[in-house]
């Protein structure tokens, strides 16, 4: 038994001699970091594979991927993003033409993107269907902010429904300003005053088929 454990030992004690403790922590470390950096890349690979098993993470990558193709007003890629279902049944080109010329200025700052389900369809305790969601909001060169939303789909019983579902941005500036002068307008409506509504400002949103596909 003594022998055994003696055996056991004796490597430990060479690497210690040879190498000193700090060499020890070297050697752990930079094998632990091997090990990081195997896993990462399988975890990457096997996530290029099959994104839609990691629905937050696609919905967060497909955020800032469209987030990019809006500043650089690229329309046609941002198409090609799309599902093939909402390719085929609905005429996006003009939608998306009016998402990337929406935003006044340049993106200067980025808030935490947050992921969320939006909902989940099961039957006969299988998922059929369920889509997840991203947002944050961005400020822009002109002191301009908005709310900034990306949807898709990662279960479906129709595949072609997999992949970007919609996009959606709100202007916050213009949407307080409206709802400001709208609430003015319902206090004074309360007391009596006769007056048309305020009316909705175009310029306040715009979307891509903003939940279209899930009717």
């Amino acid at each position: 038994m003594h022998i055994k454990i003696f055996k056991l030992i004796c490597p430990i004690l060479a690497l210690l001699l040879l190498t000193g403790c700090s060499g020890i922590k070297d050697l752990v470390s930079t094998a632990i970091e091997k090990v990081k950096e195997t896993t990462s890349e399988a975890v990457s690979a096997n996530y290029e594979a099959n994104p839609y098993k990691y629905p937050l993470d696609y919905a967060v990558n497909t955020f800032n991927e469209v987030l990019e193709l809006v500043e650089a007003k690229d329309s046609r890629t941002i198409f090609d993003m799309f599902s093939e279902y909402n390719k085929t049944k609905f005429d996006m080109m003009p939608d998306i033409e009016k998402l990337v010329n929406f935003l006044d200025g340049e993106v200067v700052e980025m808030r935490h993107v947050g992921a969320s389900g939006d909902y989940s369809s099961v039957r006969d305790g299988v998922t059929v269907s369920a889509g997840y969601s991203a947002n944050t909001f961005v400020t822009t060169d002109k002191g301009m902010l908005y709310w900034f939303k990306v949807g898709v789909v990662t279960t479906a019983d129709d595949e072609t429904k997999l992949g970007l579902d919609w996009i959606y941005i709100l202007s916050c500036d213009v949407q307080t300003e409206y709802s400001t002068a709208w609430g003015n307008w319902n206090e004074r409506r309360i007391n009596g005053a006769k007056e048309p509504e305020p009316e909705r400002p175009e310029d306040m949103e715009v979307g891509v088929h903003y939940f279209k596909s899930q009717k």
